[in-house]
């Protein structure tokens, strides 16, 4: 089973990876791309390191573990027009791969909060990769891919108790259990 932590910087989603590992315990394990895209040059090498990952996620030995993706290739079809200057969400390779996926044991997970929290934890953070101004930018794009992918997914909002959204998630599961068997 993979679950794959989506939404913009600061909208909870380390929490949510957090919180998972602590309740699966070892019975989860995490994978977070080493690679930090920063230009369109980079737009090849992210689309091999995450075809290379979920092939490893699939493997025999993460078969019994929840496999929990810390970002994946959502991720970059959302920040490669605000932060790289091309367009993902529009190349039919990263779509192609969103269906290919959506046919394995895959659960998205988006975290959100409201744009007056995420400008609020940028200040306190001083974030040097995202800019206050991007902010309302990546949440679009994180709706428009909401609305086209094939990935089941629950929505969880950081602002809401920790223990209310792992509960959703967990429950989400539950309900799910005949779609994503684990």
């Amino acid at each position: 089973m993979i679950i794959i932590i989506e939404g913009c910087d600061l909208s909870g989603k380390s929490t949510v990876v957090e919180d998972l590992k602590r309740y699966y315990g070892n019975g989860a394990v995490v994978f977070k791309n080493p690679i930090k895209p920063r230009t369109k040059n980079d737009q090849e090498n992210i689309f091999v390191a995450y075809t290379v990952m979920f092939g490893m996620a699939l493997k025999d030995e993460f078969k019994n573990k929840l496999v929990i993706f810390d970002r994946a290739y959502p991720s970059e079809m959302v920040y490669s027009k605000v932060k790289r200057n091309y367009e993902a969400l529009n190349d039919l390779r990263w779509w192609k791969f969103d269906s290919n996926t959506a046919q394995e044991d895959v659960l998205m997970v988006y975290c959100y909060a409201p744009i007056s929290n995420l400008r609020e934890r940028l200040k306190v953070r001083g974030d040097d990769y995202v800019k206050a101004g991007e902010l309302e930018k990546l949440v679009e794009r994180y709706d428009r891919f909401l609305k086209k992918t094939k990935l089941l997914y629950v929505k969880i909002k950081s602002t809401d108790t920790r223990e209310h959204n792992l509960l959703k998630i967990l429950d989400f599961l539950q309900k799910h259990k005949n779609v994503i068997p684990y």
